[in-house]
C-alpha cells in the first residue's frame, strides 16, 4: 500500500519574503501519502531520523537516506507516538489503536511483532514527565489513563476527566485534555484539574509561547490560556509549535489552504504547500541543527527544508500549468501547455517533479508520450530521476470531458552531465502564447428532463378564476457555450410546451436558445432567450455538473425559468439532466 511514497527531491523551491524570524525554507519536496493518513510523525530511530505514516489499517517507515519505505505492517490506529521510553537515548514507536497503546518492534528495514504495552481503545496519546519518569496518558471513553513502563512493569494511575476525551497534549509535567462535547480543556496539576473555556469545539492543540494554544473550528482565530487571542489571516487546519530559530521562545506552525504558516509573536510568515496540510511533524532530518517541517493530507505530502542561515533570496517555484490559473504554489514563471514548446535543462541524477492541473486548479486526466528512461506518472505528478543524458521530447495532453483540452503541447528535457556548467533547471521565455478567441467552443451539453408551462387562458392574471391552463411534457436541449473562461456566449436548441389561446390547448414545439452565462466548468448561471415558429421566451438558466464519468464527461442539472411574453401572463420551466458532449477549441496563435 505505501510503496508508491517517494522522495522528489530538489525541483519545487519556495522561499517566503524577508522576515524577523531566522527560519525560512530553502526547498519543498512532494511526498505521495497514502489516500487515508490519520497521523504522520517525523523523527529519530534506530539511530536516524525517519518520517512514519499512520493509516486506519497499516503503519509505514519512511527513510529519507534511501528516498523510499523500507517498512510496513499491517497495524492501523488513530495517532503515532516516537519517544525515549527508558532513557537511554533511544526512540521507541508507539501506535494508539482501538485495541490499545502497541509496541513497534524491529529494525529500519522491516518491522517485528507489535507488543500490547496497554489494553483498551486508545483515542489519544502523549508522553509526559510523571514524577521523573516517563509515562503514556491515553485518552479514551473512560478518561485519561497514566501508565508508566518502568523496568517492564506497567503501573497505572487514573486522571478523572468530566465526560470522554478526543484530545491531548503535555509538555513536561503539565498534561491538557479536551473532552467530547465540551467547550472547556481541562489540565492536570498538582493541586487538581483546571479548567479553561475554549470559545468552541477544539480542532488542534499544542504549547505556545502564550501557554496552551488552540484552534476553533471555522474560526480565524488562535487561543490561548493566557487570554490573548491571535487574528489570523486564514482558517487554519492544523498546529504545532516548536524553537525553530534556536532562540528559546516557540514559534507556531499552522496548517492553512495551499499555504504553511509560521507565527513568532505577532508576526505571521506564509510558505507555499500542499491544498490542506491536516498532520505537521517538526525535526532536523539532515543534520544541520535546523528543523524541518512534514506536513500530509489524504493523498498528499511535502517536506519544507529549513534554513537557518543567511536571509533567503527571494525565488519562486516552478510547474507546469495549463493556461494561466495556478494551484497550491505560485510560480512566477510558468510552462504553460499550449504555447511554445519549453526546454527544461536538468543535471543528471538531480529528481524533479511537475504537477499538471488545468486553468481552473482541479487535476484533470492527462497522458504523457516520450518520457525519458527514470520519469513516471502518479495520479497528477510526473516524477522522477532522469540517469541517461540526452534531449528527451515530452509531448503532454491534458483532456476535458474526453476532448484534449491542449493537443499536442509539451516541453523538451535536456539532460546534462552533473559536471557541465550552467546546468540546472532553466526555462526559455515563451514568444507567443495561445489564446481563445471569441468564437471558440469550449463544450457542448445534451440534456433530457420534463417541462411545465402556466398561463390564463384569457392572457391576464385577472382571469385566472376564468380558466387558466397547465402543460407538461418531456423535454430535450442541446446547448454549447464558449468564448471567455469565466464569462461566455451559449447557443443551441431545446423543445418545451407552449400554449395556443383563445382554446388554452398546448403544443410541442423546436426552439432555437442563445443567451450568456458567467461561472466554471462546474457552475454557471446567466439569461437566455429562445424562439420557435409561434413564440418567445426570455429566462433565466442555471448549471452544476459536479461529476465526472470514468471517461471524464461532466454531468448534472441543468434548471431554466421563463416568461412567454407573446401570451401575456405565462410562464415555463424546465429541469433537465445535463451531460457533457465534450470540448472543440479553435486556437489562434
Amino acid at each position: 500500500m505505501f510503496s508508491n511514497i517517494f522522495r522528489v527531491g530538489l525541483f519545487v523551491i519556495a522561499v517566503t519574503p524577508a522576515s524577523a524570524l531566522g527560519w525560512s525554507t530553502k526547498e519543498l519536496r512532494l511526498l505521495a501519502i497514502p489516500d487515508e493518513v490519520t497521523d504522520i510523525e517525523m523523527g529519530e530511530l534506530h539511530g536516524e531520523v525517519v518520517l512514519t505514516i499512520l493509516t486506519p489499517t497499516e503503519v509505514s517507515l519512511f527513510r529519507f537516506a534511501s528516498g523510499k519505505v523500507t517498512a510496513t505492517k499491517g497495524v492501523g490506529g488513530q495517532q503515532l507516538l516516537l519517544h525515549d521510553l527508558d532513557g537511554n537515548g533511544q526512540n521507541e514507536l508507539l501506535l494508539c489503536t482501538s485495541e490499545g497503546v502497541q509496541l513497534m518492534r524491529g529494525t529500519l528495514e522491516a518491522f517485528g511483532d507489535a507488543l500490547l504495552l496497554a489494553a483498551g481503545p486508545c483515542d489519544a496519546l502523549v508522553a509526559i514527565d510523571d514524577d521523573g519518569v516517563t509515562a503514556l496518558a491515553i485518552a479514551g471513553e473512560e478518561g485519561v489513563k497514566i501508565v508508566r513502563p518502568i523496568d517492564g512493569v506497567l503501573s497505572f494511575t487514573d486522571w478523572p476527566t468530566p465526560s470522554p476525551v478526543d484530545l491531548l497534549a503535555a509538555k513536561g509535567k503539565r498534561l491538557i485534555a479536551t473532552m467530547v462535547g465540551s467547550n472547556q480543556i481541562f489540565e492536570r496539576t498538582a493541586l487538581g484539574p483546571v479548567t479553561y473555556p475554549t470559545g468552541g469545539a477544539v480542532g488542534s492543540l499544542t504549547m505556545g509561547p502564550d501557554g496552551w494554544t488552540w484552534t476553533i473550528a471555522d474560526q480565524p482565530l488562535l487561543h490561548n490560556t493566557s487570554f490573548k487571542p491571535l487574528e489570523l489571516s486564514q482558517v487554519p487546519t492544523s498546529l504545532a509549535s516548536a524553537d525553530l530559530d534556536s532562540n528559546g521562545v516557540l514559534e507556531l506552525v499552522l496548517g492553512y489552504d495551499k499555504q504553511i504558516a509560521i507565527i513568532d509573536g505577532e508576526e505571521e510568515t506564509t510558505y507555499p504547500a500542499i491544498h490542506q496540510p491536516a498532520h505537521l511533524s517538526i525535526a532536523d532530518i539532515d543534520g544541520d541543527s535546523c528543523p524541518d517541517i512534514a506536513i500530509a493530507e489524504n493523498g498528499a505530502g511535502a517536506l519544507l527544508i529549513g534554513d537557518c542561515g543567511a536571509e533567503p533570496i527571494p525565488t519562486e517555484p516552478l510547474q507546469l500549468v495549463t493556461e494561466a490559473k495556478v494551484p497550491a504554489i505560485e510560480p512566477s514563471e510558468r510552462i504553460l501547455l499550449g504555447q511554445e514548446w519549453m526546454e527544461v535543462a536538468v543535471p543528471r541524477g538531480e529528481s524533479i517533479a511537475i504537477r499538471l492541473v488545468d486553468a481552473q486548479g482541479w487535476t484533470s486526466r492527462f497522458d504523457a508520450l516520450g518520457l525519458p528512461p527514470g520519469l513516471a506518472i502518479s495520479n497528477d505528478i510526473l516524477h522522477g530521476t532522469i540517469e541517461e543524458p540526452g534531449d528527451y521530447r515530452v509531448t503532454v495532453t491534458l483532456y476535458d470531458d474526453d476532448v484534449p483540452r491542449v493537443p499536442a503541447s509539451g516541453f523538451t528535457i535536456h539532460i546534462a552531465e552533473a559536471s557541465e556548467e550552467g546546468s540546472g533547471i532553466k526555462v526559455s521565455s515563451p514568444e507567443k502564447q495561445r489564446k481563445y478567441t471569441f468564437f471558440s467552443i469550449r463544450s457542448c451539453m445534451a440534456g433530457v428532463g420534463g417541462a411545465a408551462g402556466l398561463a390564463a387562458d384569457q392572457g391576464e392574471w385577472a382571469n385566472m378564476s376564468n380558466g387558466y391552463s397547465l402543460a407538461g411534457s418531456p423535454a430535450f436541449s442541446v446547448v454549447c457555450s464558449g468564448g471567455g473562461q469565466t464569462v461566455r456566449w451559449l447557443g443551441g436548441v431545446d423543445t418545451a410546451p407552449i400554449f395556443v389561446f383563445p382554446y388554452g390547448g398546448s403544443a410541442h414545439v423546436l426552439m432555437g436558445i442563445l443567451g450568456m452565462e458567467v461561472g466554471n466548468d462546474t457552475a454557471a448561471i446567466g439569461p437566455y432567450a429562445s424562439a420557435g415558429l409561434v413564440m418567445a421566451t426570455v429566462g433565466l438558466r442555471g448549471v452544476w455538473t459536479p461529476y465526472t464519468s470514468k471517461r471524464g464527461r461532466r454531468h448534472g442539472i441543468d434548471i431554466r425559468a421563463a416568461w412567454i411574453p407573446a401570451q401575456g401572463q405565462a410562464f415555463q420551466a424546465m429541469v433537465l439532466y445535463t451531460w457533457s458532449l465534450g470540448g472543440f477549441h479553435k486556437n489562434k496563435v
